[in-house]
C-alpha cells in the first residue's frame, strides 16, 4: 500500500485525499493553518458532497509538524 501526504486539506486537497482514500491507500492530510477544519476532520471524518453522490472518509489529518514516511507527495496549496 502505497503512503501518501497530501499538503493542503482546502477544498482541492480534500477531495483528492478524500477520493484516494476511498481507493484503500494510506492518505495523510497536511493542513498547517486552518485548524478548525483540522479539528472537525478529526471528530467527523472528511465529508465529500456532489454529483457522484455522498462519501465519508475516515482519513488521517495532521498539522506538519512530526515526521512522516511518505511514497508520494501532492501539494494543493495557493
Amino acid at each position: 500500500m502505497k503512503k501518501i501526504a497530501i499538503a493542503g486539506a482546502g477544498a482541492i486537497g480534500s477531495l483528492i485525499g478524500g477520493y484516494l482514500s476511498k481507493g484503500s491507500e494510506d492518505v495523510t492530510l497536511i493542513e498547517p493553518f486552518w485548524l478548525e477544519h483540522v479539528q472537525a476532520i478529526r471528530q467527523h471524518g472528511l465529508l465529500i458532497d456532489g454529483c457522484r453522490g455522498k462519501h465519508l472518509s475516515l482519513i488521517h489529518i495532521s498539522e506538519p509538524t512530526r515526521p512522516l514516511y511518505i511514497s508520494y507527495a501532492v501539494f494543493c496549496l495557493k
